[in-house]
């Protein structure tokens, strides 16, 4: 239903009522529905304007919206694919760990198949291996590389990474990460297991669960960069309430932040350990925070 008038020789058309509306070409006139919208099939082509409390069933059908979207306490349900310059005057981020709901990274770590003894996207560091090792393998979603954009004045991200260790001795585990390449002037953040201090526990040839994870926040952008770290690697060697083990640890990345820089992170025995001994990295992420 509709009602129409003449005012100034324009045609006005509102509709009222309305349960069921296929709506084309509206040509720059705002649309106003007070309940929800149910677009099944259906499109919506040159307004300037859509007001509706819920949009949804789409099943298929696109919404590109040139301009803003307001979605103050509303909702948009079953919609494949949205096309949008800003949300409530934000720039929106949709999907998964690689760039969406603001991802950054997220490496794919599978479980081991029969015969495997680590699966793809894992990394294992056996104790005999002193030298560093990258956990950086296999198939991921998002990227390593931090533009100088992804770096500006307050921009903050989380990193986690996490698998299962094994060890029959007290050893060290150094675990870094780096900004633009392995050398002492990059290290974005450090932290270890130490051998005097916070001692790896004879566990048994048991394997137990552990988590590095760490936040940064750039407090000083461009040439003249800094960044500020803070986190922490934790296991647990048993069930009681003295079984969680870790270390914390803060630190100051002083750097150029106007081009591209990598990140890595790289786990190191301090000293040739046992035999049997090795850490298995089954998890990488980076998450956007702000």
């Amino acid at each position: 239903m509709y009602c129409q008038k003449i005012d100034k020789g324009i045609l006005y058309r509102i509709m009222l009522n309305v349960k069921t509306a296929a709506l084309e070409n509206i040509n720059g006139t705002n649309i106003d529905i007070r309940d929800d919208l149910k677009l099944t099939g259906k499109n919506i082509l040159d307004s300037e304007k859509v007001e509706t409390k819920t949009i949804e069933n789409i099943n298929g059908t696109e919404i590109d919206i040139q301009d803003d979207l307001d979605l103050n306490n509303n909702n948009i349900i079953n919609v494949d694919n949205i096309n949008t310059t800003t949300i409530n005057n934000q720039v929106p981020v949709f999907g998964g760990g690689g760039g969406g709901s603001n991802g950054k990274y997220s490496q794919i770590c599978l479980p081991p198949t029969t015969g495997q003894t680590i699966g793809s996207g894992q990394v294992k560091i056996d104790g005999d291996e002193t030298s560093s090792i990258s956990i950086v393998a296999g198939n991921s979603v998002g990227s390593l590389t931090f533009t100088s954009t992804e770096l500006s004045l307050g921009a903050s991200y989380h990193v986690k990474f996490a698998g299962t260790i094994r060890s029959d001795s007290k050893e060290s585990i150094n675990m870094t990460s780096y900004l633009g390449g392995e050398n002492e002037n990059n290290i974005l953040f450090t932290t270890k297991i130490d051998n005097t201090d916070i001692k790896i526990d004879n566990l048994s040839g048991n394997v137990y669960v552990y988590e590095c994870e760490f936040d940064f926040t750039v407090v000083e952008s461009g040439s003249s960069g800094k960044i500020y770290s803070n986190g922490q690697i934790l296991y647990v060697k048993g069930t009681s309430q003295n079984s969680l083990r870790g270390s914390s640890n803060e630190t100051f990345l002083y750097k150029d932040l106007t081009s591209n820089l990598n990140i890595d992170i790289k786990i190191k025995w301090e000293n040739s350990a046992n035999n049997g001994e090795y850490i298995i990295n089954k998890m990488f992420r980076i998450t956007k925070m702000y």
